[in-house]
């Protein structure tokens, strides 16, 4: 007999991005918080991001489900729903990591600006930043946006898999258990 599998549905999936989210900015926005109002390392800025671009990939690789997936009873696998591999992995996770990756030289100018360098308020020196790096504004606006964009695709996949772009792309599905 051929086993049925479920595929995990908008809302589910929604919500474990949500969770996973939630996850990530309580790691990474005290240390940046930490980081950008004392030290001003761009070290330290290079570790945070390696931890939250590493976060989904790691734990899909490994586990096959992040934490907001395993509390949602989610499981990524590959299109033949076997387990999959930490390349497919990082590609499946490209269009969240570009985003960090891109904002890299941004921030290696702003640890390395004297104005910026004597700034210890977190708002204000977030503020100095868009106003002296427009594109990484542009940038986060365009994150958000493809990230709205790749939702919907779920709403929209016509083989009824609830696939993301990113799951088409790394040739992924995730399945409810």
């Amino acid at each position: 007999m051929e086993k049925v599998n479920k595929y995990g549905s908008w809302l589910n999936r929604l919500l474990a991005y949500v969770i996973d989210i939630i996850i990530i900015t309580i790691v990474v926005m005290p240390l940046n918080y930490l980081n950008i109002t004392g030290k001003k390392s761009f070290i330290l800025y290079l570790l945070i991001t390696l931890i939250s671009i590493s976060y989904k990939p790691l734990l899909e690789f490994y586990y096959k489900k992040t934490i907001g997936k395993h509390f949602l009873k989610l499981t990524v696998v590959s299109i033949n729903f076997n387990s999959i591999g930490i390349g497919q992995s990082y590609l499946r996770n490209v269009f969240f990591i570009l985003p960090s990756l891109l904002s890299i030289p941004f921030y290696y100018l702003a640890f390395n600006d004297p104005i910026l360098l004597d700034v210890n308020d977190f708002k204000y020196f977030a503020s100095l930043m868009s106003s002296k790096y427009p594109l990484q504004g542009i940038i986060s606006s365009l994150t958000f946006l493809f990230i709205v964009v790749d939702f919907l695709f779920l709403l929209f996949d016509g083989k009824k898999k609830n696939r993301t772009l990113h799951d088409i792309f790394a040739k992924t599905v995730v399945l409810q258990s």
